[in-house]
This record gives C-alpha cells, sequence and structure tokens, in this order.
C-alpha cells in the first residue's frame, strides 16, 4: 500500500483528507484502515476494539516496553 517512506506532513495532509467525522452516512472508519494498512507493513502489531459493529479503534504495538497512545481519530469540519 505504501511504497516509500513518509514525512510527518504527508502523513498528516493524508489523514485530514479521509473524510472521519461521525454522522451524516460517515465515520471514522476509512481513517482507521488508513492506520491499519499503515502500520501493519512497518512490523507493528494491530488490535481492532469495535465500539460497533463497523467502528473500531486501532491498537498498535511494537516492541517493548509498549507504549500506548490513545486519541481520537476523527475530525468535524468547521462551520465558517
Amino acid at each position: 500500500m505504501f511504497t516509500k517512506q513518509m514525512t510527518v506532513e504527508e502523513i498528516t495532509k493524508k489523514l485530514i483528507s479521509i473524510p472521519s467525522f461521525v454522522g451524516q452516512n460517515c465515520d471514522e472508519t476509512k481513517v482507521a484502515d488508513y492506520i491499519v494498512g499503515f502500520l501493519s507493513p512497518l512490523g507493528w502489531k494491530i488490535e481492532k476494539q469495535y465500539i460497533e459493529k463497523t467502528r473500531y479503534k486501532v491498537v498498535a504495538t511494537k516492541g517493548k516496553p509498549k507504549l500506548w497512545l490513545g486519541g481520537h481519530i476523527y475530525w468535524n469540519p468547521l462551520s465558517v
């Protein structure tokens, strides 16, 4: 899926380009799928924690000690 090393800026641009706000027939599943597809080839162990039938949290671990970072992976569009 990923053929080159990406910069932090490229990763950020990609993540925020994926519609992921909750509601209006949209949720964070596509951005979660992207994160899984990005980390898996890099050797991260992936666990999907389902919160609904089609929505899940991504838990990724690699090596020891294990580090867990949690956060929201969806965004809401700004009303201007």
